[in-house]
């Protein structure tokens, strides 16, 4: 059983991570580390750092469930979007709209489920949120940086009474 968990999705995380650790009395061989993206899976098998990518979490299972919680999203907001233009086109509005949304419901759910999975196969004491000083602020998107990852992990530790521990990390992108 690992002491601690972490989700890192990009490459400037990680070293604040390592920093954060070690000014906190730990080490790193008791932290999970779980690579969200391919870009901090290549950065990581590089250095050398032991991680987990996604795949271990977010199977054929995963993917049903993210199907069925989006189908039932969309299914319920379907009847309430009404949005038309001066011509009287609402139709292709309302199908963008729906189309766009299941995309970052997919990838809410699939973060969601490999933070549940996660957690739940591990067991940690704390999971470590690394937290960017924009992270939070509404001005990004699902697609850029910050992503909502640490979001999400804060907000699913809290429901589940997961101690968190969250790590500053420097607004500006580093290459470790």
């Amino acid at each position: 059983i690992m002491q601690r968990i972490v989700f890192i999705d990009t490459a400037d995380q990680y070293p604040h991570l390592e920093e954060w650790v070690k000014a906190n009395g730990g080490e790193m061989a008791d932290v999970k580390i779980i690579a969200f993206t391919p870009e901090i899976q290549a950065v990581l098998v590089d250095k050398g750092i032991p991680h987990d990518s996604t795949v271990s979490y977010f199977g054929r299972i995963g993917h049903e469930k993210a199907l069925a919680r989006s189908s039932e999203v969309l299914a319920l907001l379907r009847e309430y979007i009404e949005i038309a233009d001066n011509f009287g086109n609402s139709m292709s509005y309302k199908h963008y709209i729906l189309f766009n949304l299941r995309f970052f419901l997919h990838y809410i759910f699939f973060m969601l489920e490999v933070i549940h999975q996660t957690i739940r196969l591990h067991q940690p004491e704390e999971v470590l949120i690394p937290v960017s000083p924009s992270a939070g602020d509404g001005a990004s998107n699902y697609a850029t940086y910050p992503s909502q990852l640490s979001n999400i992990t804060e907000a699913y530790c809290k429901h589940i009474g997961m101690t968190v521990k969250k790590i500053p990390i420097p607004g500006a992108v580093a290459d470790i």
